[in-house]
């Protein structure tokens, strides 16, 4: 796997970019190949002169593909707040005849977003955007789908320093336990 990451913030990148290539190979019940690669460009197109009030676009996608031997479980699957908005969550795949979702072993995935800061601070944003791309069980854009929408997103804001803290459940449970000494 090879991974390189350049931006400010985990939470609210502004410039930078993300971008993911990674190799698998299973052997045992099930043989098979996948190759998943993920990116993310971060654009500012305009800011407040303290830097805050960015106003941001990104784009993204999302490549992959898996052997035909590729079990159910680790089998491309999109749609949801998360993948694929617009769509119901596992919405977007191959099905078969009774409309039982199959999993596909292509995705290509992309979105555009474009973020506006509504508050001095920051923490509520007008965000649109549009996704698109398909999942389908053979390396073809035949099932292309696109969607468009807006929305507000609410930030909640967290130190920087508790954010390694707080990565698992064990750790969160520690820390509200100190806290509330």
């Amino acid at each position: 796997e090879f991974r390189r990451v350049l931006f400010r913030s985990a939470m609210l990148p502004t410039e930078g970019h993300y971008f993911d290539v990674g190799y698998e190979q299973a052997f045992n019940e099930f043989n098979y190949p996948k190759v998943d690669t993920e990116f993310r460009q971060y654009f500012t197109l305009h800011s407040r002169p303290d830097g805050s009030g960015s106003q941001v676009l990104t784009l993204a996608g999302a490549l992959g593909w898996a052997g035909d031997d590729t079990p159910v479980f680790e089998r491309y699957f999109a749609g949801g707040f998360q993948s694929f908005r617009g769509f119901r969550f596992r919405g977007v795949t191959p099905r078969d005849a009774t409309g039982f979702s199959l999993g596909g072993t292509f995705q290509a995935l992309g979105t555009v977003e474009y973020r506006l800061p509504l508050t001095a601070d920051d923490m509520i944003s007008a965000v649109a955007f549009s996704d698109f791309g398909t999942v389908d069980d053979e390396v073809t854009l035949s099932e292309f789908r696109a969607t468009a929408g807006f929305g507000l997103r609410l930030t909640i804001p967290r130190s920087e320093e508790h954010t390694s803290e707080l990565q698992s459940l064990r750790h969160l449970v520690c820390r509200l336990l100190l806290e509330k000494k």
